[in-house]
């Protein structure tokens, strides 16, 4: 409503274990200013592995991987699920299907994913119970390494399903970042 504000602040940890393989962790914290009182807590924390299968090359142009992912009840659900429908109280598991070529220098990412919604969970709203679903989700990204600058820069459109069944607004997203490297990688 016009009185209900819900910001987060996203932290992720990401670790290259070998080559092809790449652990992450996800921790929202949100912030809800709800009329005159305000929440703050821990969201749903998301565990992530990625596993890529093939590698671009010459004669395979298109480099294929996996991620696994895996959200956790971790969020306060009596205080922030009527505000924030990721707020579960049950366990999320996804896995994307993700396709990378490079045209140029151009990085061009596919990705199709499923996510099952934990035993199509209920959850207590404002007014009403609401039934959520599995969701497909669905993106096209396009990221440039700025050649004379440890800067990447990236566009993104990426859209799901609906976890709400009476929810089909905001089809898509948009996204639009640039990355600056404060130390090189090896």
């Amino acid at each position: 409503s016009s009185h209900d504000h819900l910001s987060s602040l996203e932290l992720r940890l990401t670790n290259g274990m070998l080559n092809d393989l790449d652990f992450e962790v996800e921790v929202p914290i949100l912030f809800l200013q709800s009329g005159n009182s305000a929440e703050n807590g821990l969201g749903d924390v998301s565990l992530r592995a990625k596993v890529r299968w093939l590698r671009a090359r010459e004669g395979r142009p298109v480099a294929l991987a996996t991620q696994f992912i895996v959200k956790l009840p971790t969020c306060n659900k009596d205080k922030l699920s009527a505000f924030n429908p990721s707020c579960t109280g049950k366990t999320d598991v996804g896995l994307i299907g993700i396709a990378s070529k490079t045209f140029r220098s151009v990085n061009v990412h596919l990705n199709f994913g499923y996510t099952m919604v934990g035993g199509n969970t209920v959850v207590p709203s404002t007014s009403q119970t609401r039934s959520l679903r599995d969701t497909l989700s669905y993106s096209l990204a396009f990221d440039y390494p700025v050649e004379s600058l440890p800067l990447r820069l990236t566009a993104e459109v990426a859209g799901q399903t609906s976890s709400e069944p009476a929810d089909s607004t905001h089809p898509l997203t948009g996204l639009f970042a640039a990355s600056y490297a404060l130390m090189a990688m090896p």
